[in-house]
C-alpha cells in the first residue's frame, strides 16, 4: 500500500513518520500516540490489514471505503 502520510502523533505533536504500515502500528503502541494513516488507493487486502493491526471496527473500515455522495 503507497502512503500519501503516515505520521504518529503524541500529545498532539508528531513524531515520528514511519515507513510502512506495520511500523506506524508497532510505533503507534509502543508510544501510545495516535497514527495517522494516509493511504493512496489501498485494496481489500491492505485494508484488512490496517483493521487487524490498529483494531478497526469493520464498519468503520466500510465506511472509509465509500464514495463521497454527490450533491
Amino acid at each position: 500500500m503507497t502512503a500519501i502520510d503516515d505520521r504518529i502523533y503524541v500529545e498532539g505533536h508528531p513524531t515520528t513518520c514511519p515507513p510502512d504500515l506495520h511500523d506506524a502500528a508497532d510505533e503507534q503502541e509502543r508510544s501510545g500516540g495516535v497514527a495517522w494513516i494516509g493511504p493512496m488507493d489501498p485494496g481489500p487486502d491492505d485494508l484488512e490489514t490496517a483493521a487487524v493491526r490498529f483494531g478497526l471496527h469493520p464498519l468503520a473500515v466500510e465506511e472509509g471505503t465509500r464514495s463521497p455522495s454527490r450533491s
